[in-house]
Formats: structure tokens, C-alpha cells, sequence
């Protein structure tokens, strides 16, 4: 008997907080969500590097490279994936029958990620998604998938 007379309020107080809060839902119901501005016109960015550091990492722009113009359309080998298994502490991938990790290279493409979309390789300055149905491309092609 003594059990049900402690549970018997924490329930109460757990129904009292459910109607509350479902009354206040159905209050809000109709109104517009409220707007916030952020207004920090004064205020330093904070994701701006403060004075002294950017002096010291960012050359000036004389001492900038040249703008290279993009090469022809880089093509990545031709590489087949077997199996993965990702979501573990060793990520790895089967590929054209033999097992590689992340940070292995395969004909010249280095893997820097395996998770459930594919293996992410890095080939000549560029990342390409590897999955297992033979899909190749190039990242920020199709980014309205998944």
C-alpha cells in the first residue's frame, strides 16, 4: 500500500504538466512564430581572427598564388566495391576483392572515409563517393540525395 501512495503523485504531478503543456500547444496554435533580430553591430565577429593572429597566418595578398585554372574533368579509376562495414572503431571496405582501411591508397586514390553512403576517396586535389553498385561521383554534384 505504501508504494502506490508515493506513486500516486509523481503520476498526478506527470498528468498535471501533460495538460498543461498540451493547453498551451493549442493556445499557440494559432499565433506566428516569434521573430528574433540579432543586432550586434558593436560587437566583434567571432569567428573573425583577432588582428594580430590574422597578420601572422594570412599573407598578404601579393604573396597570394596565381589562380589556376581548373583542369579537364578528372576520372577515377576504375574500382569496384564489394562490401563495407562502417559505424565501427575500423572502418573498412572491400575493394576489387581486397580489404583496405581509411587512409589506405588504391591506385592512386587515397580512402579518407567509409560510412553508409559509400568510400569517400581523394584522387588528384578531388573527392569522389564510391558505392557499392559501381555509383561514381564527383562530391557536390547531386547533394539533394539522402
Amino acid at each position: 500500500m505504501k508504494v502506490v501512495e508515493k506513486i500516486i503523485p509523481i503520476l498526478v504531478f506527470f498528468w498535471v504538466i501533460t495538460i498543461f503543456c498540451s493547453t498551451l500547444a493549442l493556445a499557440r496554435r494559432g499565433e506566428e512564430p516569434m521573430e528574433v533580430e540579432y543586432v550586434g553591430a558593436n560587437y566583434r565577429d567571432p569567428f573573425e581572427l583577432p588582428l594580430a593572429l590574422r597578420a601572422s597566418i594570412v599573407p598578404p595578398e601579393e604573396e597570394l598564388p596565381a589562380v589556376v585554372e581548373p583542369e579537364a574533368e578528372v576520372g577515377l579509376p576504375a574500382l569496384r566495391v564489394d562490401g563495407m562495414i562502417w559505424g565501427s572503431a575500423r572502418p573498412q571496405a572491400i575493394i576489387d576483392g581486397e580489404v583496405y582501411d581509411v587512409g589506405d591508397v588504391v591506385k592512386e586514390a587515397e580512402i579518407i572515409g567509409i560510412d553508409r553512403k559509400g568510400v569517400v576517396l581523394f584522387y588528384k586535389d578531388r573527392k569522389f563517393i564510391l558505392r557499392p553498385k559501381n555509383e561514381r561521383r564527383q562530391i557536390g554534384e547531386d547533394e539533394n540525395e539522402d
